[in-house]
């Protein structure tokens, strides 16, 4: 069997947590902003989102959407795109991620009873936005997905979600943010986002369903979908992907990970199933990605992660791809 290899995934991967953040309080102006005076822009981005109703993102929701040609168009020809949230109040704190394979991030938060915009470009794992506090009230507050100004005019699909709780924060931008060196065309070539909606503990074994919903690699027709996972140094772990509807394929991708072999598997599981047995190489926020070896195939599978090794299985697969 021929590896998919790392064509699959641009991005490289992330560096290793830092320690948990403070919350943000007055934040400078990143310089991928500079096409435009950020007060002028934000106090701009504020009056517009004002005047009309918002698309909603809830806490422990993630959202799947895309900026296109079609979106808003800033003069430092960045587009934009607006959400609105409800927080949970001053005694919880929260974490906004946005995330793209296919553009360059930046990630804005505004809200009447806050003295400044929050603003970050690099604080997740590689090109992520991610902004990290309790919010004074309920609000509601506004989001607005942007990207940076270079390159022009950026396009793609992206992830954005909100979940309770303290991740960790780059607080000086990312060393291992490559971002795309072409203007846009990303929208329909979409990757699985690091900010995932599925998540999965070492022990623990999930159910989960592959959709047309998910996100489709352009490159061989397949469907794909993310699920995170937090790992130590050098610790080893089994994952297991199983499947009745399609011929299973599994990645995983994190801080220390440049691909390869290593980090992905077709049929080690016996039965057209994958396991993956790895060694995480650094702490952190990992991400396994559900793949099949089938295009266009969608269905009902189950993951797990179990702590240590298990042999390969010799059981052939013998489904017909599609």
């Amino acid at each position: 069997m021929e590896t998919k290899g790392n064509c699959r995934f641009t991005a490289t991967a992330s560096a290793s947590a830092p320690t948990a953040p403070t919350a943000p309080t007055a934040p400078t102006a990143p310089t991928a902003l500079a096409g435009q005076p950020l007060q002028q822009k934000v106090s701009n981005v504020s009056q517009q989102s004002s005047s009309a109703a918002l698309p909603t993102i809830r806490v422990g929701e993630s959202v799947n959407g895309a900026l296109t040609d079609r979106d808003s168009l800033y003069p430092d020809t960045s587009y934009f795109k607006f959400y609105q949230f409800t927080a949970p109040g001053p005694s919880d704190t929260i974490t906004i991620d946005l995330s793209s394979d296919d553009f360059d991030p930046v990630l804005i938060v505004r809200g009447d009873d806050l003295d400044n915009s929050i603003i970050n470009d690099d604080g997740g794992p590689g090109c992520s936005s991610r902004i990290v506090r309790a919010f004074p009230s309920r609000g509601p507050y506004r989001i607005l997905v942007n990207t940076t100004n270079s390159p022009k005019r950026q396009t793609g699909n992206f992830t954005l979600s909100i979940t309770r709780g303290v991740k960790p924060v780059q607080e000086h931008g990312n060393a291992d943010c490559h971002p795309p060196q072409g203007a846009g065309g990303g929208a329909e070539s979409g990757l699985p986002s690091r900010a995932s909606a599925h998540s999965i503990d070492v022990g623990q074994t999930q159910q989960g369903r592959l959709s047309t919903g998910d996100v489709l690699l352009n490159h061989d027709s397949t469907y794909a979908q993310a699920w995170t996972t937090q790992g130590r140094a050098g610790q080893t772990v089994t994952i297991d992907l199983e499947s009745d509807d399609f011929d299973a394929y599994l990645f995983l991708r994190g801080p220390g990970i440049s691909g390869g072999r290593d980090f992905q598997d077709d049929d080690s599981g016996g039965a057209c199933n994958a396991r993956l047995t790895a060694t995480f190489p650094q702490d952190g926020e990992y991400e396994i990605v559900v793949n099949t070896q089938d295009h266009y195939k969608t269905g009902g599978f189950t993951l797990s992660v179990t702590s240590g090794s298990k042999p390969k299985s010799v059981a052939r697969c013998s489904r017909n791809s599609q």
